[in-house]
């Protein structure tokens, strides 16, 4: 256990529980780079048609590379995700049935074509400041509305990995974020009572999840303003 200082707060914890994108990675570059996979799958596999379709029901405007952030791209989780494409092509006259089908053979291929184009990179500060919490003996999870092999990805890629105690992704848990099973799975696997936990988020659906898990809670960022404790950057927690 160790005290950490947070907006001039002090709080005696055991495990910090960190969300990945916009908290610990660059959120809107990761985001862009995905669209930019999906759409051009989605384009060369599905015709111009679906692409236009998929784009516009995901919140992404291919014209400019703009990703709306409060968008499905950006904030659903991937089983959902996955059926915003299945209706684009639904639309386009596809069944039902194979719509869902080739919609998630079309993002296992973007995982792909992304994969060979883009990096994850931590946020300014962010290596550093994981690496004074774990010297001060604290423990580190990430707790992500994202598949657990693609945020493992990104955190190898953004060389964060080695910091990680514990990784749980949605794919793990049978209900995502607002809902409290990621972070509760999360103080489990490192056996930690909520009592002893912080969450660290950017989003709103972080600070209903960590409320409704019973863990302290701190807000990153202008979203989540009405959070216990807010600060701009993880990178800003200090150790005492």
């Amino acid at each position: 256990m160790a005290d950490i200082i947070v907006g001039g707060k002090r709080i005696p914890c055991s495990l910090i529980i960190l969300d990945l994108d916009g908290t610990l990675i660059d959120a809107e570059a990761r985001f862009r780079a995905l669209a930019e996979a999906r759409m051009e799958v989605m384009s060369r596999r599905f015709g111009g048609e679906a692409a236009s379709l998929w784009a516009r029901f995901s919140g992404v405007d291919p014209a400019i590379g703009d990703v709306d952030m409060d968008g499905p791209l950006a904030k659903a989780p991937r089983r959902e995700d996955i059926i915003v494409a299945a209706v684009a092509l639904y639309l386009t006259g596809i069944g039902w049935g194979d719509a869902r089908r080739l919609a998630e053979e079309a993002y296992i291929e973007a995982d792909r074509l992304m994969a060979s184009r883009y990096r994850a990179e931590a946020l300014p500060g962010i290596p550093e400041t994981l690496e004074r919490l774990r010297e001060a003996g604290l423990r580190m999870a990430v707790a992500t509305n994202e598949v657990r092999a693609r945020a493992s990805k990104a955190l190898e890629e953004a060389g964060l990995l080695p910091l990680i105690d514990v990784i749980v992704g949605v794919d793990e848990v049978e209900n995502p974020k607002p809902a409290p099973d990621l972070i509760v799975s999360a103080c489990q696997r490192c056996g930690v009572s909520p009592s002893m936990a912080v969450y660290v988020g950017d989003q709103p659906e972080d600070l209903m999840a960590a409320e409704a898990a019973g863990v302290r809670v701190v807000g990153v960022g202008p979203r989540v303003e009405g959070a216990e404790m807010h600060i701009g950057s993880a990178a800003e927690i200090r150790v005492l």
